[in-house]
């Protein structure tokens, strides 16, 4: 049983991993 709530959460953590991953390559990449 998957809760509306649950599945929005996930997706926001989702969300917030993907730009927490673009910020650290743009770092890397010296941006």
């Amino acid at each position: 049983m998957v809760q509306p709530y649950l599945r929005a959460f996930c997706a926001a953590q989702l969300r917030r991993a993907i730009v927490v991953a673009a910020v650290v390559i743009g770092v890397a990449q010296g941006i």
